[in-house]
């Protein structure tokens, strides 16, 4: 995520935690109930929210809705970009933890006689889920920027520069993901599951056609065929006789393509990074109608910051998160909390 002047854009939380330093009464809790109120429903009318693991793509691309300013805008993208870029991090090979280190785990102990059945499909079924909330979030982005393109020409710049951001059609397809006629990703769980293990345990059968090692049925579970060089036995337990490259070769092809350098979730996440580092001036374009009440409005919000740091009671928790509002102010990464500003003070 990205920090602007020292402030994490993880703000709701530290926004909502600070600290009074023994500071206390009425007027305190009330005053904070109010304003976490405002900001709840603020988001609920924006249709901000976050990243939902469960929900399908077609549910998330729905939830993006018509913002009725500038600023409602502005706000409503900071948070999907910010969303974009936390489900490309999981996915991105520098990354901690990602996605892919967990299933080269599970590849390394089947390699060693270590490796279950479950285990490996554990690690499987978790590529694909990030996969999904990146294909999710991605479209739920694409969605919110086309109903907003009434806000300024710049607008459109951020569509086609996010759209550029993927790879072609036939590139997709070995992913087993695609495009439909509204310009969303897709992703078929099955055919992104074979493109991960393709080549895994394969054998040639009597006919002297090549198969694969191993399969999923319908219902996505996977199947360990016996006639291959990876064999399951009863308890689950993985024996493999072959080569590690042969073993892993349709997962590194993946994890290349969407995670490597360059790679989908790659130059998607820093799209949105970059994004969030960008003025809103660059954002909304030079013809956007609020692009000069928003500036305004930005520097009332540094210029009250400055007075209120000599009259107010509270502690020098809530004063440092204001602080940004001096320096900064019109970049992405802080507008929400410029706007919040703005209604607190």
């Amino acid at each position: 995520m990205s920090a602007i002047g020292g402030i994490s854009s993880n703000y709701y939380s530290t926004y909502n935690n600070y600290s009074y330093n023994g500071y206390s009464g009425d007027g305190v809790n009330t005053w904070k109930d109010n304003a976490t109120q405002a900001a709840d429903k603020l988001k609920e009318t924006l249709g901000i929210e976050s990243t939902d693991k469960t929900s399908s793509t077609s549910s998330k691309t729905n939830s993006a809705t018509t913002a009725g300013s500038a600023s409602a805008f502005l706000m409503g993208y900071q948070t999907a970009l910010e969303d974009l870029e936390s489900v490309s991090n999981s996915l991105k090979l520098d990354s901690k933890n990602n996605v892919f280190s967990k299933l080269d785990s599970a590849w390394n102990d089947v390699v060693n006689g270590k490796g279950t059945k479950d285990g490996l499909e554990k690690a499987l079924n978790n590529v694909v889920s990030a996969v999904k909330d990146f294909a999710d979030q991605y479209n739920y982005t694409v969605s919110y920027l086309k109903k907003n393109t009434d806000h300024g020409s710049g607008v459109s710049s951020q569509l086609e520069n996010l759209e550029r951001g993927l790879p072609t059609e036939k590139a997709l397809k070995t992913l087993g993901m695609s495009l439909d006629k509204n310009g969303n990703l897709q992703v078929d769980e099955n055919k992104l599951k074979e493109a991960l293990v393709r080549g895994a345990g394969a054998y040639v059968d009597q006919e002297g056609k090549l198969q694969n090692g191993i399969t999923f049925d319908k219902s996505g579970n996977m199947q360990i065929d016996s006639n291959g060089s990876l064999k399951a036995d009863d308890s689950g337990k993985l024996t493999y006789t072959g080569t590690k490259d042969a073993l892993t070769q349709g997962s590194d092809f993946v994890k290349e393509t969407i995670g490597g350098q360059y790679g989908m979730a790659d130059r998607i996440g820093r799209k949105a990074t970059s994004t969030l580092d960008s003025s809103v001036d660059k954002i909304l374009g030079s013809d956007a109608p609020e692009a000069e009440s928003i500036k305004e409005a930005s520097k009332s919000t540094a210029s009250t910051y400055g007075s209120a740091k000599k009259q107010s009671q509270m502690s020098d928790s809530f004063l440092q998160f204001a602080s940004f509002a001096r320096s900064g102010a019109y970049n992405l990464s802080n507008y929400y909390a410029v706007s919040m500003l703005n209604m607190l003070v």
